[in-house]
């Protein structure tokens, strides 16, 4: 079975359930997950549970949300850190798609937190 496969099929579920819960298709998803994380298999994916390279905002931080310093597009770059009890963070994924995830666990409007300066 080749990894994408296997990738697909450990987080199908999940994707699925998110998909209900905010509108993402799983499809989608999953293919960003795969992309971006290597299969699961990126340092990102598997020190901070952070499959889709959501970067750490100033009100991530300020908020008391967990991060990981990795170079990617510049040097000591602070991404997001989440439990590993939350299946793939998939609803991290919501960021870049209109909702963002906060520290606290809830799901919010991505437009609420920039006017706030917490973006």
């Amino acid at each position: 079975m080749s990894k994408n496969k296997e990738y697909a099929e450990k987080y199908a579920v999940f994707a699925m359930e998110q998909m209900r819960k905010y509108g993402i298709p799983a499809s989608v998803t999953l293919a960003q997950g795969i992309l971006e994380s290597s299969n699961g298999q990126s340092r990102l994916a598997l020190n901070e549970n952070n499959h889709f390279g959501i970067k750490a905002t100033p009100g991530w931080i300020t908020q008391g949300g967990k991060y990981g310093i990795y170079t990617d597009d510049k040097p000591n770059e602070k991404f997001c850190s989440y439990e590993m009890s939350i299946p793939l963070c998939i609803c991290c994924f919501s960021a870049s798609m209109g909702s963002v995830r906060i520290p606290n666990g809830e799901v919010t409007n991505r437009n609420s937190l920039r006017s706030t300066g917490n973006e």
